[in-house]
């Protein structure tokens, strides 16, 4: 799992693909709600959902603080 400040990422740089909603929309909710929110593949969303897996959009961390963890 890789958690991140949602002001340290640059929305420019997935400005392209399939990645860029999903992480505005990730980063806009962490921003509103004050709370996390995390975005990856929809086979892992269980692991997702425990902070194993994916990335976490976290308004409460100062930056990249990257774990690295087996996929499942």
């Amino acid at each position: 799992m890789k958690k991140v400040a949602p002001d340290t990422i640059d929305e420019q740089h997935f400005s392209t693909g399939l990645m860029a909603p999903k992480v505005t929309a990730a980063i806009q909710l962490a921003k509103s709600t004050g709370r996390q929110a995390a975005i990856g593949k929809l086979e892992v969303a269980a692991t997702i959902a425990r902070g194993e897996n994916g990335t976490l959009f976290d308004p409460r961390s100062s930056g990249d603080e990257s774990r690295a963890r087996a996929s499942a």
